[in-house]
């Protein structure tokens, strides 16, 4: 069922089996599969069933390094979270990406590609992304691949329904799936939950309860067997750093890596292309794309694994977005366009497209969220992004971009002129609403926050999920990845849950401190 937490009485003790914060993409799967297997789930949504301003200003935050868009509306407080403004891109990680590799610092994940194999394909299906299939049968535009090529052809596919139709999008589970959360007696779905503080058992071992407030001034008190953090790459490292009351420096911060490494997907324009249109049909599976059944799937060109270890580089794609104009229409790039044009005999002969590029980058400890000065309605310090773009991430777009003009746009029915900078310091470069790493997955606690299974270092029963737990970006749209890593803690969970504790209804309820100082300060004085 679906409740407005303010109609929960106040200080009310709510218990499940699993008390899930978050009700994204991941949550309200993994809640899906958790009630399936007859367990009984609460999920603390911040935001409530249509999007609120109130809501949304609890995003606001600072940014002290490279921008990554306004924090408060880059995210959205909502049931269904941030897919009500996704774009749909959906593609798992490479096999590549799990890898330690020497050239990337901080790389490697404690899973393989072959452990997630089998939730990738569960999350595809969920999408309803037809054959699962990233690779294309046979080439249409790098048509000599081999050691001497640098690039390959890969898939993306998109759901197909786009955000702001009539018709559910199926990407917005919260409406795709409405009627099983209304009426499933083992889920109940608390908006407006803001959950403001973790606390911890006595042997701080264990999450004991959740705190969580409502805009109205209700209390209410959260205990489960399990806990799953599921609140994005900001959120989640946010609420970690300031449940202080228990562990100082925030719970799960043994290395000093909470909040650090986080990551984004660098992208934006790298060149500017005209082909002849003899060409413009071997494109349209690039631009725009071909329609299969309830996907949209476009063909983008990647860096091969080989040239990513030859050269030190990351992984990285670049997409082509055909330019379409109407007769005497000018844009901003005309100049660009027009000197390309001037190469050619007939400039009407040929058709204009962009080369945009998407880039894995490097997970730095410098990149990271903090808690800032200024707190939130309920008195929660906001947070502070502070994202830093490394040489490797430049040299990496800087360097595929030449290759790109070397061996794949080559022929005499292309033109193609780079625009990218010529520094790190120079180079601007777009975010894509991926927020990533900041709870990273390590195999110790020096190294990160998570395990394997996505439980917090030191902690019996707290975890977190999505894309906050990942080491390493890749180069794929998180969606795919983050929802199979839901998937597999869900699973990890129902094998689990049987032999964990339940919480003591004996226990007293917690308030923060200084909650309770302020309450006892009448009768004090």
């Amino acid at each position: 069922m679906i409740l407005h937490a303010d109609s929960i009485p106040d200080g009310e003790i709510l218990q499940a089996d699993v008390c899930i914060v978050g009700g994204g993409a991941v949550g309200l799967q993994m809640a899906r599969r958790l009630i399936a297997a007859g367990m009984q789930v609460v999920i603390a949504e911040s935001g409530e069933e249509e999007a609120s301003q109130r809501a949304q200003d609890l995003n606001i935050g600072t940014q002290s390094g490279r921008n990554a868009g306004g924090l408060r509306d880059i995210r959205l407080r909502q049931l269904g979270g941030t897919m009500h403004l996704w774009g749909g891109n959906c593609r798992p990680l490479d096999p590549i990406d799990f890898q330690a590799r020497e050239w990337v610092p901080n790389s490697g994940w404690p899973l393989s590609y072959a452990d997630m194999a089998p939730y990738f394909e569960a999350a595809h299906g969920l999408l309803r992304l037809e054959e699962f299939a990233y690779r294309p049968e046979a080439p249409s535009l790098v048509t000599d691949p081999g050691p001497a090529q640098p690039f390959e052809e890969t898939l993306f596919r998109l759901t197909r329904f786009v955000p702001g139709t009539r018709a559910p999008f199926l990407g917005e589970f919260a409406q795709y799936h409405a009627e099983e959360l209304r009426n499933s007696d083992r889920l109940r779905v608390l908006v407006g939950a803001n959950v403001s503080q973790i606390f911890l058992t006595e042997d701080r071992r264990s999450v004991r309860e959740l705190y969580a407030l409502t805009f109205q001034g209700r209390e209410l008190h959260l205990r489960a067997k399990a806990y799953v953090f599921a609140c994005g790459g900001i959120e989640t490292a946010r609420l970690l750093l300031a449940s202080r009351e228990d562990m100082p420096a925030g719970i799960g911060n043994h290395g000093d890596s909470l909040g650090r490494y986080f990551m984004e997907h660098p992208h934006g324009l790298a060149a500017f292309l005209i082909a002849e249109k003899s060409r413009v049909a071997a494109l349209r599976p690039f631009s725009p794309g071909i329609r299969v059944g309830d996907a949209v799937i476009h063909r983008r060109i990647r860096l091969a694994d080989h040239t990513q270890r030859g050269l030190g580089l990351l992984n990285m794609i670049f997409q082509l977005i055909a330019v379409n104009m109407k007769p005497h229409e000018e844009n901003q790039y005309e100049t660009h366009f027009r000197a390309l044009e001037a190469t050619v005999d007939d400039p009407a002969q040929w058709q204009r497209f962009y080369v945009v590029f998407l880039a894995e980058q490097f997970p730095s400890r410098d990149s990271r969220v903090t808690l800032g000065a200024e707190t939130d309605f309920f008195g929660m310090p906001r947070a502070d992004l502070n994202w830093q773009v490394g040489d490797l991430d430049f040299k990496t777009v800087s360097t595929a971009l030449s290759l790109l003009g070397q061996h794949v746009f080559t022929a005499p029915d292309f033109r193609m002129k780079g625009h990218v900078a010529s520094t790190t310091k120079d180079w601007i470069v777009g975010h894509g609403a991926h927020h990533l790493g900041t709870t990273r997955m390590s195999a110790t606690p020096r190294d990160g926050v998570v395990d394997r299974d996505c439980r917090i270092h030191g902690l019996s029963n707290g975890f977190c999920a999505g894309s906050s737990v990942f080491p390493t970006a890749g180069m794929s749209n998180p969606m795919l990845t983050s929802l199979a890593i839901g998937l597999r803690l869900a699973r990890h969970l129902e094998a689990s849950l049987p032999f964990m504790p339940a919480p003591d209804p004996g226990l007293a309820p917690r308030r923060p401190r200084e909650f309770e100082e302020s309450a006892a300060s009448p009768a004090m004085a």
